[in-house]
């Protein structure tokens, strides 16, 4: 994996990628390793980041997410995240968490 950006998305969390064309190309790059390497782990943080991009897009068109649910995104990959490189299925876990938290998006 490409530890820079793994490095970046670990401290800075989604908000490291602030312009969604930055946010898929990291999806995309995820997506690109996870097949290359048959690594579940990658698998499931490309489609937790996949889900966030989608996300990202279609509120896009609604003015946007609400600052302090980023931070919420962001305070889940800084508590998860590290942990979650390390076993496949705490990254399923952190993969779920994220759609949840989606699902859950209040934008009022």
């Amino acid at each position: 994996m490409d530890e820079v950006r793994l490095e970046l998305f670990a401290t800075g969390g989604f908000s490291a990628f602030p312009d969604s064309r930055e946010l898929r190309a990291f999806a995309s790059y995820l997506d690109t390793s996870s097949g290359e390497t048959n690594s579940a782990i990658t698998l499931f943080l490309a489609e937790a980041v996949t889900a966030v991009y989608a996300f990202v897009l279609e509120h896009e068109e609604y003015g946007g997410v609400r600052l302090d649910f980023w931070g919420e995104l962001d305070g889940a990959v800084r508590h998860a995240f590290p942990k979650a490189l390390r076993e496949a299925s705490r990254m399923r876990d952190f993969r779920d968490q994220i759609r949840r938290m989606l699902h859950n998006y209040n934008p009022g």
